[in-house]
Order: C-alpha cells, then sequence, then structure tokens
C-alpha cells in the first residue's frame, strides 16, 4: 500500500489579508457609488423643483387667459401702483399682479374698489412682469424666489 501523506501548509498572512483587501475595496466602492447617486438625485431633484416654481406662475396665467378668452379680454393696467393683467368679462375684472413677494389674484366686480393687498396669494415670487408687443399679443416673465426666470407669450385667440 502506498500511503498518501496531505500535509496542511502553513497559513500565511496574506491568505487572510488578501480576501480582507478585497473586501473593503469593494465596500469602498460600493460606498462611493452611493454618495455619487445621492448626489446627482439632489442636484435633479433641485432642478426639477425650479423649473416646477417657475412655470407653474406662468401655466396658470395662461390658463386663466384661455378661460377668459374673449376679444378685448386682455389688458394691461395698474391695482395700488402694481403693474397688472386684466381679464374683463361682462361684469368682473380678475387682476393678476405681484404684490409683496406674491402672485396675486384679485377677482371683483367693476363697480366695487379694488385693493392689491385684498388679492388671493397664488404662488411666492420674487417679480413679475407684463409687456404690450402689439395689438392682443402679451409677454408676461415670472422670476421666482430662488432667481429662476422663465417668460410666455400669450395672445386672445377668440375673434369675438
Amino acid at each position: 500500500q502506498q500511503v498518501v501523506s496531505i500535509q496542511k501548509g502553513r497559513q500565511h498572512t496574506i491568505d487572510f489579508i488578501f480576501p480582507l483587501a478585497v473586501l473593503f475595496v469593494f465596500a469602498v466602492s460600493a460606498f462611493t457609488v452611493l454618495l455619487l447617486s445621492a448626489h446627482v438625485y439632489a442636484d435633479q431633484t433641485a432642478r426639477t423643483q425650479s423649473d416646477y416654481q417657475a412655470a407653474t406662475p406662468l401655466s396658470y396665467i395662461r390658463e386663466k387667459v384661455r378661460q377668459n378668452d374673449q376679444r378685448g379680454a386682455l389688458s394691461i393696467g395698474s391695482l395700488d401702483g402694481q403693474t397688472s393683467l386684466i381679464l374683463q368679462a361682462e361684469d368682473t375684472y380678475t387682476y393678476i399682479y405681484s404684490y409683496e413677494g406674491y402672485l396675486k389674484e384679485l377677482y371683483i366686480r367693476k363697480d366695487v374698489d379694488a385693493h392689491a393687498k385684498d388679492g388671493k396669494n397664488i404662488l411666492e415670487i420674487k417679480d413679475f412682469q407684463i409687456q404690450e408687443l402689439s395689438g392682443g399679443l402679451f409677454r408676461i416673465s415670472c422670476q421666482t424666489s430662488d432667481g429662476t426666470e422663465q417668460s410666455v407669450i400669450l395672445s386672445e385667440r377668440s375673434a369675438s
């Protein structure tokens, strides 16, 4: 019979350190990817929020103009010294303007005195401007509290 002897070799320190080093590199890599992902997510969320805040006031105004789409219903005026977009209906006015850091809306009858402080707060904004470019064509610009600015050009669609 042949005797085969199996010797158990000496364990080296490297046998313990190498798997530990590989595990450490994996853990550091996973943590780095996690941190980078969180940073990208935070930036994207902030950008989306900023775009939303800038686009919402203009979307609101655009919808109000479409709801009051009548020839001659859209004009620029002043309400307590604030430049306002005025939407006229049969016996009512809707003023859209900026006052004390808010986009405001005031819906009143034509025979009632209007004051800027009485309007309903719509959204917090930094700046709001309206220009009439030509007959029935208006540029409306809005700057949010974080400094993002957007503008839209609106016109009356109705021919009646």
